[in-house]
């Protein structure tokens, strides 16, 4: 697969992740969980299940440390 060098956005909010490598967006609170249904945990929960959506949290639990 081809890597762009940029990112086109086309919607207001659009992240990109492949192979759990952020490609395009960014990930901030309101992305990650601000309580609507437009965070990415409900999304995945939505779209792919329980364990991906709790596979998800636990490796950013893991990650943010490392950039606290």
């Amino acid at each position: 697969m081809k890597r762009l060098n940029t990112c086109v956005v086309v919607v207001p909010v659009v992240v990109v992740i492949h192979n759990s490598e952020l490609m395009c967006g960014t990930l901030d609170k309101g992305t990650l969980g601000s309580g609507s249904k437009k965070n990415i945990f409900y999304i995945l929960l939505r779209d792919w299940g329980q364990e991906e959506a709790a596979d998800a949290m636990s490796r950013l639990a893991r990650l943010a440390p490392v950039y606290l």
